[in-house]
């Protein structure tokens, strides 16, 4: 366990040298020594810092939180919510994961992530498995999009993005991510949609995902009304990955579930697979 006062930047420089990106890092009580760290992979639209009360609870359990927000998104550079390479994406978050290692070493190893973020960490876990060598919890990660399963419309996508990179050809209705009465305050980037180059890049992705590559115990857990990802398709990835892999559902959960009515008792559920993961070493 690591007792002294350690620190992460707050901020980096992009893999491909055009942009800084933030950083924010949430310590467990001086109180505490740290136990592990979780590498936190925020989604569309979010930013690191967007799950704090989350990471609040795995502050007092020892853990460390130390969350990127990525190019294009948040306090970071860029073009808002464009991607056009998730390899990019990629290499900066294992930047960071070594920056953690090297402030925390000898502690427990995790990657938390949502929705996009999902599919980040299992890229991130595959080239550089020691990030996540205690496991990852994924909460309704993206292996698929719930609206785009044909293969005509991943074309049409594909094409859009070459005339028209940066339109958005539609939002995600704020009530279909989480319920109505859950209102968090102003959100910038909330309910505007993915821009067609940032789509396209989502559809050449979600292919390249290789289930043999997945090799860290990993914790998933869907939202039962999730309307943005394809359940289907985490389950048959963590299927194909093998039984070090738990799928679970949480019923009635619409897309956001660390955001969601019921957030406390998913969140309580990440605390304490960590904690599990934690107590078998």
């Amino acid at each position: 366990m690591v007792s002294e006062c350690q620190t992460v930047p707050s901020k980096f420089k992009s893999s491909n040298g055009e942009h800084q990106f933030h950083v924010d890092s949430y310590m467990p009580s001086s109180a505490l020594p740290v136990a592990g760290t979780v590498l936190f992979c925020h989604g569309m639209g979010e930013y690191g810092s967007r799950y704090e009360h989350v990471f609040k609870m795995l502050n007092n359990e020892g853990l460390a939180v130390i969350a990127p927000t990525y190019v294009g998104f948040g306090a970071s550079e860029g073009p808002r919510r464009i991607i056009p390479s998730f390899s990019v994406i990629v290499d900066d978050v294992i930047t960071v994961s070594v920056a953690v290692e090297a402030a925390f070493p000898g502690v427990h190893r995790f990657i938390m992530a949502h929705s996009m973020g999902g599919a980040i960490a299992a890229m991130v876990a595959a080239r550089a498995p020691h990030a996540a060598r205690d496991g990852v919890v994924m909460t309704a990660p993206l292996f698929g999009l719930y609206s785009v399963q044909s293969s005509l419309l991943s074309l049409a996508i594909r094409l859009g993005s070459r005339m028209a990179p940066g339109w958005v050809p539609s939002s995600i209705p704020e009530d279909a991510l989480t319920h109505p009465s859950m209102k968090w305050g102003a959100e910038p980037l909330r309910n505007k949609g993915s821009p067609l180059m940032t789509l396209a890049e989502m559809v050449r992705m979600m292919p390249t995902l290789d289930p043999d590559t997945h090799t860290v115990p990993t914790l998933a857990l869907l939202a039962e009304a999730d309307v943005v990802v394809d359940n289907a398709a985490t389950r048959r990835f963590m299927g194909l990955a093998g039984p070090h892999c738990t799928v679970k559902e949480v019923a009635g959960a619409r897309h956001e579930v660390l955001r969601d009515i019921d957030w406390r008792r998913t969140a309580q559920t990440v605390v304490d697979w960590m904690a599990r993961r934690s107590s078998k070493e």
